[in-house]
């Protein structure tokens, strides 16, 4: 019935559970279903998160064997910021943020009292929240098998997460349905991803120029590692839809405006705009006046959103926007008799009126060694200018161990640990760096 749907109802009572993990960071949670949900004394909860972490809080403190569930929260630590416009979405997000802090200082004021066994820990990045996440789940893992007796934590069963062959790529980049194998780059993505919002909020340019030595894993952090994160609804805050395309120069057919017209038809793009002939029409455009071509994506991604809307019966529209990876960048230059100096600098005339729109977020990668190039196209150093460039740095040694260890766990084996030689994953890991 219209008016009656609670998700709530739909989440298993963290009471029961054995382990709760609870992020906090600018928001509270939204509202529940009024008089399903309420305390004891009758009060209600003021969210949905201050309910599943007062419910796991209630589990613990209740005597029982083995005592449950174990709590970890997480607190990122930075200060959120709103847009200002519109006004009803800024007052909003600052409620929440108000009411956040309340429940922070309610609960973590004084962890000495301890009502429930874990403390609040905080983070400030995603590389910093991924490590201590994993050494506080393996002691509480390590901590419930030795309390079960005859459990042996090595004939565990593994969690399978990929199933399409060796989690291995070799020499081969890491593609976006390669996610789930993807390891090692967690910080490198965060900090693209947190650029790349700082450029929309603070500069009006979102875009980003991923710049690192050959075979350094630009593409695959690109492809795997940045996009399946951009693209899924809430990760950046306050855009509930994405649309995405990725290009690389030497795969397209054509011109650089012909691959681009032919891949904001694709199936992850804006399929719904493709007609027969469309593609040509867009790529003309593109050439003739790329600023009418930005419009026509911003009412392309309107009919999207309003699309979602009627199917997912949502109150309003969910923002929209568009993600262009453009990899390999280097490809422009070195195809010099596909790609003339003139067509390069239209190409990139083009993206900055997507780019100015804010409706498209662009990701590119370049070789190290061709960034002196940037300097002969004007518009490619006014994308970039301030802070829109990061530099790939070779992964450290604790990266490496996850780009070695972590696949094979994903796919449900694990390495042979030698009495003498010791663990193979860490021979393995020396011999690398």
């Amino acid at each position: 019935m219209r008016g009656t749907f609670d998700p709530q109802q739909n989440i298993p009572d963290t009471y029961d559970f054995d382990i709760v993990v609870c992020i906090l960071w600018s928001r509270l949670g939204s509202r529940l279903h009024p008089g399903r949900h309420q305390r004891a004394d009758g009060t209600p909860y003021a969210s949905g998160t201050q309910f599943e972490f007062e419910r796991a809080v209630e589990g613990w403190s209740v005597e029982r064997q083995p005592r449950k569930p174990d709590l970890l929260i997480f607190q990122r630590i930075e200060q959120p910021s709103f847009p200002p416009e519109p006004r009803d979405e800024l007052l909003r997000r600052s409620d929440q943020w108000e009411a956040l802090k309340e429940f922070i200082k309610k609960w973590f004021t004084d962890a000495a009292e301890g009502t429930f066994n874990s403390s609040k820990n905080e983070y400030t990045s995603l590389t910093e929240f991924e490590d201590k996440l994993e050494i506080y789940l393996r002691k509480i893992i390590g901590q419930r098998l030795a309390q079960d007796e005859g459990t042996d934590a090595a004939a565990a069963v593994p969690i399978v997460t990929w199933t399409n062959g060796s989690p291995y790529r070799g020499l081969r980049a890491f593609d976006f349905e390669h996610e789930a194998i993807f390891f090692g780059r967690t910080r490198a993505r965060d900090e693209v991803l947190g650029l790349l919002q700082r450029r929309d909020r603070e500069e009006g340019c979102p875009f980003v120029l991923i710049l690192g030595a050959s075979g350094s894993g630009k593409s695959s952090l690109l492809r795997a590692g940045v996009f399946p994160w951009l693209v899924q609804p809430g990760v950046v805050d306050g855009i509930g839809l994405w649309r995405w395309l990725i290009l690389k120069p030497s795969e397209i057919s054509g011109d650089l405006f012909d691959g681009l017209a032919t891949a904001l038809l694709g199936p992850t793009a804006l399929p719904e705009a493709a007609s027969e002939g469309k593609a040509g029409l867009i790529a003309a455009q593109l050439r003739e006046s790329p600023a009418s071509l930005g419009l026509w994506i911003m009412e392309a991604l309107d009919r999207a959103a309003e699309t979602v809307q009627r199917t997912e019966t949502l109150p309003r529209p969910p923002a929209a926007r568009l993600a262009i990876g453009l990899d390999q960048l280097e490809e422009i230059f070195t195809l010099a008799d596909r790609f003339t100096a003139d067509h390069r600098r239209d190409f990139f005339r083009a993206l900055i009126s997507l780019v100015k729109s804010r409706r498209v977020w662009i990701v590119a990668t370049l070789r190290s060694d061709f960034y002196h190039r940037c300097e002969e196209i004007e518009e490619l150093v006014e994308l970039k200018k301030g802070n829109g460039s990061y530099h790939l740095l070779p992964p450290t040694p604790s990266e490496i161990s996850q780009m070695i260890r972590l696949p094979a766990q994903a796919a449900g084996v694990h390495f042979e640990d030698h009495p003498d030689k010791g663990r193979l994953e860490e021979a393995i890991r020396d011999e690398a760096i």
